[in-house]
């Protein structure tokens, strides 16, 4: 009976140590589900009341072992109530306004109107990550020092307009700081001090009008720097000192008017720039040149009027150095013709956008000196009306071409696409084209083709858009035809074009040779403006020579038609018998040459026009003076 009794009482002390157990872990877990510290406790509490309770029982008495239970569950009992609850507040409490999670530990207190960074989070030593978006924290103060291994910070959408000093100091290992959308005002030196590994910083959205000289030289590591939506209305080359390693830079949706040619000289490894939503006007030359890493480019949305012909590279190119730049943006600005001098020689540019800009027309050449150019976008341009011909000659790599949306662009001629081989998907949808030249492309190879809402006339001239398309098997570009409808003529108006029969596509005989002498005309343009230059030089070359020649032959034709003495000599009245012997006398003068004057007188009549003049009405006078004094003495 003895042993029996031994037995039950065992058995009963190790169904209330399990229970007990059992309910010290639901305890825990309610008032700690993250503190791995508290969970160690409870194992180490439920082991010593095994032991306890082994202990115990070895006394072989009933009511020893259950005077053991009994002392050990009123000893247990109270300090697990006092201890358990101040370990878990004062170590693994997660307010409960936020939400906290494990691998990282992370903590999530957006919107949860907060005025100031909480100091007493879970594991302040291991919390890595921190997001207090949407609070009305005012300022960042000595709480951060807290978190000394917090690697990624986000206090945007607050009131924050000052940073304690040194306060970030505490916070050597910080990599993300995230202050969009606060109120400071200016960014002071210091002011992020001892962020040495801070790879991105946001600032974007704040009121800042002024970035001191030197604010970010601590930043030694940092790549991604945002400025956007702020108040500055210029660039100091001093203002990124120190951001040697920075790559991505955004300073968009600010008040910058004007761009000096070093602003960027600090920023050798800069890769990408957005400057959209500015008020830039100009472009100066050598602005890009030293930021010889930069490879996408956003300049959208401004004002500007010239781009400088260097401004992407440097004004004195050196042998093997090219640009880096693979994606430049001009869209929506004020320029009224391509870049192409500033354009050219962008030998790895493969996307270029220019939409929006009043630009008149596309010249021949346009877009030479970018050999590697696989897209470009012409969209949305109010003043565009013609491409000419050889306007996209070069760009052999070209793929895709976005022209749609131009609504005065009636005329794309012949040969505007020539040497263009790679091209596979054109846009030219919603433009007020009327008709296609069939050699305008080389539309086996084209993949898709958007034509609608154009201002098609459905006649002879385009039945070859109509099997073209009904050819083709691209699923994409028989969805567009679908939607191709004619504008003109009256009768077709609104029709889709691929419902249309080939007799339906009807010219009058007339309207043939009107129309076929026009396209002529229009594919012989470009020759006969060469050939008009080749006939002015021509033309120019021989007045050239024509002048020469007159010039180099005026003396002799002067003196073969120069007047003789005979027109000078004095005319007497024939009353005298003097005057007939003078004017005798005047003409053996004038024909006799044999005296050393006579011979005088006529070579110096050789000689320019304005000596012959004077020496004619030098000899007249001698000739009139004589005649004269003949008639004096005849009269005597």
């Amino acid at each position: 009976m003895r042993c029996l009794q031994v037995v039950k009482t065992a058995l009963t002390a190790w169904l209330i140590a399990l229970v007990e157990s059992l309910v010290i872990i639901i305890i825990i877990q309610v008032l700690d589900s993250h503190c791995t510290k508290g969970r160690c406790l409870t194992i180490c509490l439920i082991a010593s009341q095994h032991i306890f309770m082994a202990i115990c029982q070895h006394q072989m008495y009933s009511v020893v072992t259950m005077r053991c239970t009994l002392l050990f569950n009123i000893k247990l009992a109270p300090i697990l109530l006092v201890v358990l609850p101040i370990f878990s507040s004062s170590q693994s409490a997660c307010p409960s306004q936020c939400a906290c999670s494990d691998r990282p530990f992370t903590v999530d207190c957006q919107n949860a109107g907060l005025d100031r960074i909480p100091h007493d989070l879970p594991d302040p030593v291991g919390l890595k990550q921190l997001d207090l978006r949407g609070n009305q924290i005012t300022g960042l103060v000595a709480e951060v020092v807290s978190y000394m291994n917090l690697e990624y910070l986000d206090v945007s959408d607050n009131q924050i307009a000052h940073i304690a000093d040194h306060v970030l100091d505490a916070t050597p290992r910080l990599k993300y700081l995230k202050m969009r959308n606060n109120k400071l005002q200016e960014v002071l030196p210091g002011m992020f001090r001892g962020l040495r590994s801070l790879v991105e910083l946001d600032l974007s959205y704040n009121n800042i009008a002024d970035v001191s000289e030197g604010a970010f030289k601590d930043l030694s590591n940092l790549e991604e720097l945002y400025l956007s939506g702020n108040k500055m209305n210029h660039i100091n080359e001093t203002m990124f000192e120190g951001l040697n390693e920075l790559r991505h830079l955004h300073m968009e949706d600010n008040d910058i008017s004007t761009l000096s040619s070093s602003a960027f000289s600090a920023l050798g490894s800069l890769s990408s720039l957005n400057l959209q939503y500015n008020h830039l006007r100009r472009i100066p030359n050598d602005l890009f040149s030293s930021v010889s890493h930069l490879r996408e480019l956003n300049i959208a949305d401004n004002v500007i009027v010239e781009v400088e012909a260097h401004a992407f590279t440097t004004r004195y190119r050196v042998a093997g150095q090219i640009s880096h730049l693979e994606i430049l943006s001009l869209k929506n600005n004020q320029l009224q013709g391509v870049p192409s001098q500033a354009l050219r020689n962008l030998d790895k540019l493969s996307v270029l956008d220019l939409s929006q800009n009043p630009v008149v027309k596309i010249d021949a050449n346009a877009f030479s000196g970018m050999p590697n150019l696989q897209k470009l976008v012409l969209c949305s341009m109010p003043s565009l009306a013609v491409i000419e011909n050889f306007a996209f000659s070069e760009l052999q790599y070209l793929q895709e071409l976005q022209l749609h949306s131009n609504h005065r662009l009636r005329e794309i001629q012949t040969d505007a696409f020539k040497a263009t081989p790679g091209l596979r998907r054109v846009d030219m949808h919603a433009n007020a084209l009327e008709t296609l030249s069939a050699n305008l492309l080389e539309w086996d190879r084209v993949e898709v083709i958007d034509l609608r809402y154009n201002h098609l006339r459905c006649d002879c001239h385009l039945l070859w858009l109509r099997n073209t398309l009904l050819a083709r098997a691209s699923n994409a570009t028989r969805y567009l035809g679908q939607e191709l409808r004619c504008y003109t003529p009256e009768q077709l108006a609104s029709k889709h074009i691929l419902d249309l029969n080939p007799e339906d596509f009807f010219c009058s005989p007339v309207e043939v040779d009107v129309v076929s002498t026009v396209t002529t005309l229009k594919d012989d343009q470009f020759q006969d403006k060469i050939m008009i230059a080749i006939m002015g030089s021509i033309g120019g070359v021989l007045v050239i020579v024509i002048v020469i020649l007159m010039i180099k032959y005026r003396s002799a034709y002067t003196t073969a038609y120069a007047p003789t003495m005979d027109q000078y000599v004095c005319k007497p009245k024939r009353t005298r018998s003097r005057s007939s012997m003078c004017d005798m006398e005047a003409q053996r003068i004038s024909v006799t040459s044999d005296d050393t004057a006579s011979q005088n007188l006529r070579s110096s009549i050789s000689g320019p026009g304005k000596n012959k003049r004077r020496l004619y009405r030098v000899r007249f006078a001698e000739n009139m003076e004589k005649c004269e004094h003949d008639n004096e003495l005849d009269s005597s």
